[in-house]
């Protein structure tokens, strides 16, 4: 059975789309059961002002258009996945046959050999995590620990590991010597160390030996297939190696400056092994942060990452980053019939690649997705549990399914990383006020659209838009804050958006979508993320939106 809701008039015909009484879409209707448990995640006490809300509830009735129809009846249906999932991780354990890679420490007193060091630490994570049967937590998590002077074994049980492995790398002109260390989590006692002399043209089999040494200790059985993927080299040009690790230390700067060196060494990189995949898949990588990180052109940018995508492939099918990069960048330009078969593809190769299992998990959300989206975000915090954006998106899947009060816990966690990072707050705002907290989330609108602004500024901003909720209650604060940021000289990244949100909010729809179409202009520089992001679901892209559209004459 299906329901209207704008008059609530039941429809016993599964096979009808719109009401027959005023034309709404029409949602999937709730047994009782359903509905007890949806009303614990509604706040009882929700004043009328909160009535014309974010995501589905965000446009007025007029005219019968409805945004919910795009989030759709999976929103409603989804109820308590994010809170099982959630639980469930916090009271696992440490996993049998997982690992922390903690970054090398670079002892040679040269800050320019840092991303050597850097470098094998992240080519050893790559490695082991091409096991299937293998947790190995994600780069940004161990690198977390960096220049800290922690316990081994405390660092294995924060991050409930069964085993971690150091290590420190000396290069004195022709000399290399590593020293590794792999430690028991659970008690702290040593499982095996190995001290290297090489020569650093010796660098490629030393990590490879560390891998196998790994993967015997810990007493794992490999398919030959495995045994051949852990000590795979990408390449045999040991300049060019290193050259790609200079290109991958300068990528995770995550600076305009960073990603644009990134590139020429990447370039340098290939030029010295033309058939360098990995290399390719950097420069894919890059390219598709630029628009985020360096405003780069959308188009051309994407563009250049596709090619290098396709090229990384061409030259190595194997390679999980290329399928998820290719994936990520049809995702960015709406090609999302093609976009699935490339995710799956990368994360059977790599089953540990938290960035795949997040971006993942992002295509699946506006797809409507939200019970297998939510299961992909876990798996990510769960092999990167220290990245800001994986933990602020499982928050944000929270929020998708309607579970406000358990994405407010997850993003005000998340606040732990970056108090300022815009989609903490602006999500943040919208899992209170979905829950009418609508004064104590004037902070989280202030930090999240007013991020470029002093603390100055900020304070002053925050007191205008209280000022004006304790005047004219929510309607107040929501006009206050809409004419402060289209007064605004800053933030052009998620401004589109956010004024979208803003007017349909206060039921303006017609202004609303007027923003809504320029954050999906694909010549904005937001783009990337914005697509993503956007509460509507990327409307325009969507055959039911055409459809709806056609339905009530617009």
């Amino acid at each position: 059975m299906k329901r209207c809701p704008q008059c609530n008039r039941v429809e016993t015909d599964d096979a009808l789309v719109y009401c027959r009484a005023d034309g709404t879409p029409l949602v999937a209707q709730l047994n009782s059961t359903e509905e007890a448990v949806t009303q614990t995640f509604e706040s009882p006490n929700k004043p009328e002002t909160t009535q014309k809300q974010f995501a589905t509830r965000g446009l007025p009735a007029s005219r019968s258009l409805r945004t919910g129809v795009l989030i759709g009846g999976a929103l409603l249906l989804v109820l308590a996945t994010s809170a099982y999932f959630y639980i469930t991780r916090e009271k696992s354990g440490p996993t049998t046959n997982s690992i922390a890679v903690l970054p090398f420490v670079n002892a040679s007193g040269d800050p320019a050999m840092e991303y050597l060091s850097d470098g094998i630490s992240e080519s050893l994570i790559n490695s082991l995590s091409q096991l299937p049967n293998m947790r190995v937590m994600a780069r940004s998590t161990s690198f977390s620990f960096k220049g800290k002077d922690s316990d081994p074994s405390a660092i294995g049980k924060q991050l409930g590991v069964s085993s971690v492995l150091t290590g420190k790398l000396v290069q004195v002109g022709d000399s290399l010597s590593v020293q590794v260390d792999l430690v028991n989590a659970s008690d702290g006692s040593q499982l095996w160390g190995e001290h290297y002399n090489r020569k650093p043209t010796d660098l490629l089999a030393v990590q490879e030996e560390i891998a196998r040494e790994v993967v015997q200790k810990l007493r794992l059985r490999l398919s030959t297939e495995e045994r051949d993927r852990l000590t795979k080299r990408y390449t045999e040009n040991i300049d060019a190696y290193r050259t790609y690790l200079k290109g991958r230390y300068e990528w995770n700067k995550r600076t305009a400056a960073g990603l644009q060196r990134a590139i020429e060494l990447f370039n340098e990189a290939i030029g010295l092994d033309a058939s360098y995949a990995l290399a390719y898949a950097g420069m894919a990588d890059t390219y598709l942060l630029l628009p985020q990180y360096a405003d780069a052109p959308f188009e051309e940018s994407m563009t250049r990452a596709k090619a290098a995508a396709w090229r990384a492939i061409k030259l190595d099918d194997s390679l999980a980053e290329a399928h998820v990069s290719l994936a990520n960048v049809k995702q960015s330009q709406w090609e999302w019939n093609e976009v699935e078969s490339d995710y799956k593809r990368g994360l059977a190769l790599n089953p540990n690649y938290a960035t795949g299992h997040q971006w993942y998990s992002e295509y699946l959300v506006p797809v409507g997705r939200l019970e297998e989206a939510q299961k992909e975000i876990t798996r990510a915090q769960e092999l990167d549990p220290m990245s800001l954006m994986i933990n602020v998106r499982v928050g944000m899947t929270s929020y998708f399914s309607r579970h406000f009060a358990l994405a407010e816990k997850q993003l005000k966690d998340a606040l732990q990383f970056d108090p300022d990072f815009i989609l903490t707050n602006i999500f943040l705002f919208n899992s209170m006020y979905q829950q009418g907290k609508i004064q104590e989330s004037i902070p989280h609108v202030v930090n999240g659209c007013f991020n470029g602004y002093s603390q100055q500024e900020r304070s002053k901003f925050e007191s205008d838009i209280r000022a004006a909720y304790l005047a004219r209650g929510t309607k107040g604060m929501l006009e206050k804050t809409r004419d402060l940021l289209q007064a605004s000289t800053k933030g052009e990244y998620s401004r589109p958006h956010l004024l979208a949100v803003l007017f349909a909010c206060l039921g303006n729809r017609d202004e609303a979508f007027v923003w809504l179409k320029r954050s999906a202009d694909v010549k904005h520089p937001g783009v990337p993320t914005l697509r993503v992001d956007a509460m509507f679901d990327d409307l325009h892209s969507d055959p039911r939106f055409a459809e709806m559209m056609k339905r009530v004459g617009i």
